[in-house]
């Protein structure tokens, strides 16, 4: 099979979203991420994700990679039932290694369900070995949502950070508590002119001038699933019951503006977030996995 590859364009957001719906329908629970988004910051513009045509120029597979510090999120999606899939997978699997490699990355990360079998296989072959484990969990808004008092000394605030200042308060908070995934005010400032963002707010806790801790409460316009994401309580902070407190909160306000149920991931090694989210109601619902390929254990191997 003759294919030539080159980096994502506005021009292929069609393609790529016929891909990913194509792909999700087949690997369930995967959800297609829109593919607009990789033209984002967050992909340097559509410079960070390779894309693979055939003769009549359709797109047949795409590679996405997402460097955070040492490591970069890394994808190797073809179309299902594609011929020469694995050499198409090489040609992309080589480019990420070169990214890699180019950018002083140490490790390659993947996350796939357990369904993707053939992604999961592909991933091996080139190194990667299985990490950790991510459940997907959800929670029903139509039943109720507790009431619980802010914990003494803390003030709360819906917050819609406006002003450059105040969204680089948040990062340097937010970046404080998830070091091993800092985002970028280039990042933010497109993610709140994204629909997700429209009435989308931070459910925060003050000390005084100081910002506590924080939830973010997100959804696309239309959709009955909102995200409680991003939760977080500074070191100082801890120990009040804040994360609790605004998690129900959170859960409120996506219900008073008419969502059906909420959203969000978190690390199964995670356990006390996860007792907290399930005293809160929220149920797993998936379990994705993490696999991770690391240098100078990567491969380059053209074999397929």
């Amino acid at each position: 099979m003759t294919f030539t590859t080159r980096t994502l364009t506005a021009d292929d957001v069609p393609q790529l979203d016929q891909l990913q719906q194509r792909y999700a329908r087949e690997y369930p629970p995967r959800s297609p991420v829109p593919a607009q988004f990789y033209l984002s910051p967050y992909f340097e513009g559509g410079q960070n994700v390779l894309c693979a045509f055939d003769q009549a120029g359709c797109l047949i597979a795409y590679a996405p990679y997402f460097p955070q510090n040492d490591i970069a999120w890394v994808e190797v999606e073809a179309l299902p039932g594609l011929e020469s899939m694995a050499e198409v997978k090489a040609a992309l699997w080589l480019w990420l290694i070169d990214k890699a490699r180019q950018g002083g990355i140490r490790s390659l990360c993947f996350q796939y369900y357990p369904i993707e079998s053939e992604a999961i296989a592909f991933a091996e072959s080139r190194g990667a070995r299985y990490s950790y484990s991510i459940f997907n969990m959800r929670r029903d808004l139509e039943k109720p949502v507790p009431i619980l008092p802010l914990p003494d000394g803390f003030s709360l605030h819906l917050w819609r950070m406006e002003s450059e200042a105040e969204q680089r308060q948040y990062l340097d908070r937010r970046n404080e508590c998830f070091p091993e995934a800092p985002t970028s005010i280039e990042e933010w400032q497109y993610f709140t002119r994204t629909p997700l963002w429209e009435k989308g707010v931070n459910v925060a806790a003050f000390s005084g001038e100081s910002l506590a801790a924080s939830v973010l409460v997100f959804w696309e316009p239309d959709s009955h699933s909102g995200s409680t994401e991003y939760v977080f309580t500074r070191r100082d902070y801890r120990g009040h019951g804040l994360a609790r407190f605004l998690l129900a909160e959170s859960l409120r306000y996506l219900k008073d503006h008419g969502l059906r149920q909420a959203l969000l991931e978190v690390k199964a090694e995670n356990r006390s977030a996860l007792g907290i989210y399930i005293e809160l109601g929220y149920e797993v619902v998936a379990e994705s996995n993490v696999y991770i390929a690391t240098l100078p254990a990567l491969s380059d191997r053209l074999s397929v």
